[in-house]
């Protein structure tokens, strides 16, 4: 209760915060694209969000003539981004972002290959660092493998560990990731993410995300 009651303050805050997109020069505007896949709610994820100037500058809400779409359909403004869920696996997303000036910005993604957990099942934080195996193609370049895994206990601690080495088969956890994870049972989700910052962009620039989940597995943590 007292989580929600903290993301519900933080959501007003964030909102407050924006500041509308016909208040800034059309060509400070960046854009952030991101597509993801998770065959636990077999349900691929589009967001957009837009901010001032650079990726982590001031979130804008747009207003006035702007509008953007995904694959043809409205999204939904979330207070921090635009966001749409469709069902299944979505292999392609075509995002289409118009100004305020009338400027038309298109930009696609494709999903990345699939990837799986391995056969870990036992953590044991003495043993650290442990590597992570996970089953499908090897990290190409360009991608970032991710491992997350959240307890399940009272305190829902969270772990996560990455490499973006080309050619890995495997994450190392380091002792550092384990520390603050609690004992017991926790499910972990492997995640293949490709991000590409090259586009139909304004002179701000923009980037492109691109990640597939593994189904969650639950694991032992010692």
């Amino acid at each position: 209760m007292k989580c929600q009651l903290l993301l519900t303050l933080l959501l007003i805050v964030l909102v407050a915060c924006n500041k509308k997109s016909s208040k800034v020069d059309q060509a400070n505007v960046f854009q952030r694209y991101e597509m993801t896949y998770s065959p636990d709610e077999n349900r691929t994820t589009f967001s957009a969000q837009f901010s001032k100037k650079k990726e982590n500058g001031r979130l804008l809400k747009l207003d006035g003539t702007s509008s953007v779409t995904v694959n043809g359909q409205t999204m939904d403004f979330g207070g921090v981004s635009y966001n749409l869920k469709l069902d299944g696996l979505v292999d392609t997303g075509v995002f289409v972002y118009t100004d305020n000036d009338g400027n038309s910005y298109t930009n696609s993604v494709t999903s990345v290959s699939e990837i799986s957990n391995g056969s870990v099942f036992n953590i044991t934080k003495s043993y650290a660092p442990i590597d992570w195996w996970f089953d499908g193609i090897p990290n190409q370049e360009g991608e970032e493998l991710l491992v997350e895994i959240v307890s399940q206990g009272s305190d829902r601690t969270y772990s996560r560990s990455n490499t973006t080495e080309t050619g890995a088969t495997s994450i190392t956890i380091t002792r550092n990731d384990l520390e603050n994870l609690e004992l017991g049972y926790a499910y972990a989700t492997t995640i293949r993410r490709r991000t590409i910052e090259t586009g139909n962009f304004s002179a701000a620039g923009g980037v492109i995300i691109s990640s597939r989940k593994s189904v969650s597995t639950m694991v032992n943590v010692q």
